[in-house]
C-alpha cells in the first residue's frame, strides 16, 4: 500500500477584502514604492506617511479614495436593498478600510503582521459592516464583491449600447449569472489545460527551459483562445433568450474584439518564436475534459491530515481509501474542509478543497473552492505550501496548508 502524508497546517482566515490598498488614478505614482528599491521607493513611502499624518492631506486623500470606492461599487444600494443614506455610510466605511490598508502598507510594524492578526482585522471589518447592514446585508455584500469581475463584464456591454437599448435590471441579472457560470467553467478547465499543455510541450522542447516556457505560453494561450471562442458562442446562444437583437449584436461584437486581440498576441508570439504566425487550424493537442491526459495513480492510499484552525490546537487524522477520495475534516471553530488529495503518475500531488461553514446547524458552502499541490516525484521534494483567502459569512478564517508525500 502507498502511504500519502498530507500535512495541512490550517490557521483558518477568511477575508472578504484585499489587504492591499489601491491608489486613486491620479495618485498611482505614489504606490510605485512597492516596486521601487532605494531612495525612490523610500521617498514615496515617506510622502504617503506625511499625507496620512497631516489632517488636511488626510482629508484630501480620503476624498480621493471615497471617489474611487464609489466608482468600484455601482448599483450598491440596489444590490444590497438599502437606502441612499445607508449606502453612503457603507461607502464611508469601505473608504476607511482602504485608508487603514494604506497605513499598514507604509508602517513597518504592521507590514509583516501574522496571519492570525490579519484574520482578526478582517473579522472586525465584517462586524463593522454587519452593524450597518445586518447579517443578510453582509452576505449580499460578499456576493456582490465575489461577482465584481462579472459585473464589470455586464457594465462593459451596457456601455456599448445606445441609450434606447440599455440593459434593464432583469437582463443585467440574467447576464451576470451567465458570466458567473462561464468564468467558473473557465477556472475549472484552466488547471487541466495547463497540465496537459505541460505534458505535450515536454516532448517538443528538449532540455531547453527557456524554449519550454516559450512554447508552453503559446500553447496555453492558443488553448485558452479556442476554449474562449466556444464558451462565448455558448454564452451568446443562452443570452439570445433575453437580449434584444441590438444587444445581442453588441455582445457578439465585443466578444469578437476580445478574441481578435488574443489572436493578434498569439500571432506575434509565434513569430518571435520562429513559428508560422498564423494559428494552425488543428491545435497542438486536442483537449477533452472527459479524457484527461494526466493519469491518477490507481490503488489505495493512506492519507494523514494535520489540521490547526485559528488558535485551536492542531489535530492529526489518518484515512485510508482510494486515491481521489474526498475526506471531510472539522478544522474547529465552525469551518469544515472537504479535501480530496490526488496523486498523479507524472509526480504531482494536488489537493482539491471545498470549504463549508457551520451556521445554526447547517453546513453552508463557502466560495470559491481551492486547489494546491506540489511536484513530489523526487526523494528530496519539498512540501507544497499555500496561504489562501476564503470568504466566510460569520467570521474571518485564514488557511495555511503544507503538503508532503511519503511512499512506502
Amino acid at each position: 500500500m502507498h502511504r500519502l502524508r498530507v500535512l495541512l497546517a490550517c490557521l483558518c482566515l477568511a477575508c472578504a477584502w484585499s489587504a492591499h490598498a489601491t491608489e486613486p488614478q491620479d495618485r498611482q505614482q505614489e504606490s510605485q514604492y512597492f516596486a521601487n528599491a532605494g531612495s525612490d521607493g523610500s521617498s514615496h513611502v515617506e510622502r504617503l506617511r506625511k499625507r496620512l499624518r497631516d489632517p488636511a492631506e488626510r482629508t484630501s486623500l480620503r476624498a480621493e479614495y471615497r471617489a474611487l470606492v464609489r466608482s468600484q461599487h455601482p448599483d450598491l444600494a440596489h444590490e444590497l436593498s438599502i437606502d441612499a443614506a445607508t449606502e453612503s455610510k457603507v461607502l464611508d466605511l469601505l473608504t476607511e478600510h482602504q485608508l487603514r490598508d494604506l497605513e499598514a502598507s507604509v508602517d513597518r510594524t504592521k507590514a509583516r503582521r501574522g496571519i492570525q492578526a490579519q484574520a482578526d482585522e478582517q473579522t472586525a471589518r465584517m462586524n463593522e459592516l454587519r452593524a450597518l447592514i445586518g447579517q443578510r446585508g453582509l452576505e449580499r455584500y460578499q456576493h456582490y464583491t465575489r461577482t465584481a469581475t462579472e459585473r464589470q463584464q455586464v457594465q462593459d456591454l451596457d456601455a456599448q449600447l445606445p441609450a434606447q437599448h440599455k440593459l434593464n435590471p432583469d437582463q443585467k441579472r440574467r447576464l451576470l449569472e451567465l458570466y458567473v457560470e462561464q468564468n467558473r467553467r473557465a477556472l475549472d478547465e484552466q488547471a487541466d489545460v495547463q497540465a496537459q499543455v505541460a505534458i505535450a510541450i515536454a516532448g517538443l522542447s528538449g532540455d531547453d527551459p527557456a524554449r519550454t516556457s516559450e512554447l508552453q505560453t503559446i500553447a496555453m494561450n492558443e488553448a485558452t483562445l479556442r476554449q474562449m471562442e466556444k464558451s462565448d458562442a455558448l454564452l451568446a446562444q443562452e443570452a439570445a433568450r433575453f437580449l434584444s437583437p441590438t444587444q445581442l449584436r453588441a455582445l457578439t461584437q465585443m466578444n469578437a474584439k476580445k478574441a481578435r486581440a488574443q489572436r493578434e498576441w498569439i500571432e506575434q508570439a509565434r513569430a518571435r518564436a520562429g513559428m508560422p504566425a498564423a494559428m494552425p487550424d488543428a491545435p497542438l493537442m486536442e483537449f477533452d475534459p472527459s479524457v484527461p491526459l494526466r493519469e491518477i495513480l490507481p490503488g489505495k492510499f493512506e492519507f494523514e491530515f494535520t489540521v490547526q484552525a485559528d488558535r485551536h490546537p492542531p489535530k492529526t487524522l489518518t484515512y485510508q481509501g482510494l486515491n481521489g477520495t474526498p475526506y471531510l475534516i472539522d478544522t474547529g471553530g465552525g469551518l469544515l474542509m472537504e479535501a480530496t488529495p490526488m496523486l498523479f503518475r507524472d509526480g504531482w500531488l494536488e489537493v482539491y478543497v471545498i470549504y463549508y461553514e457551520q451556521v445554526g446547524g447547517e453546513k453552508r458552502r463557502i466560495d470559491p473552492d481551492a486547489r494546491f499541490g506540489a511536484y513530489v516525484g523526487t526523494d528530496d521534494a519539498e512540501p507544497a505550501r499555500t496561504e489562501s483567502v476564503i470568504v466566510g459569512s460569520q467570521r474571518a478564517y485564514a488557511l495555511r496548508a503544507s503538503v508532503s508525500v511519503a511512499d512506502s
